[in-house]
């Protein structure tokens, strides 16, 4: 019995604190005028503006970390690499969801199974990298398992 009263008087409290601050915020939604809710042409272009280079400042960050790898690891050819980030920039750039998640899918694989001849750490890191910052949910990518449950190794491209 004890702990329903000391409950009652806790909600009782709560309640009673929080009057003061929805008389304030009743008090600011009056003051504003009727059209102070609505963003203007200069703030949706600038919402605009700003997704679309959060959009792309993903594959900048998968074609930054290919030119440090490039440059670790001289005896690996990356061009290819290159290449497709290329296309799936463009098809970014472009709105093209479907092809940047058939290149993103094709470029996945190609780490995974270190196609062209890249080092295994290259590979390994570029591809635990690109998965972690590429949105993968919001692509529908998909992510090649490991060679160990079924992706065709080196010898068997």
């Amino acid at each position: 019995m004890r702990t329903h009263w000391s409950i009652r008087r806790t909600v009782i409290i709560a309640a009673l604190a929080l009057i003061p601050w929805f008389l304030v915020v009743s008090a600011n939604a009056a003051a504003q005028s009727p059209g102070a809710g609505t963003p203007s042409q200069e703030t949706k272009q600038a919402l605009t503006e700003g997704v679309a280079t959060a959009q792309g400042t993903w594959v900048n960050e998968l074609a930054n970390s290919l030119k440090n790898y490039k440059a670790t690891y001289p005896a690996s050819n990356f061009n290819a690499y290159t290449e497709k980030l290329s296309k799936v920039r463009t098809a970014l750039d472009s709105g093209n969801k479907e092809k940047v998640r058939a290149e993103m899918g094709v470029l996945l694989k190609m780490l995974r199974t270190r196609a062209h001849g890249i080092n295994n750490i290259a590979a390994d890191e570029l591809f635990n990298y690109w998965v972690m910052v590429t949105p993968i949910a919001e692509y529908r990518i998909s992510v090649p398992p490991p060679s160990e449950f079924g992706m065709p190794s080196l010898g068997q491209q």
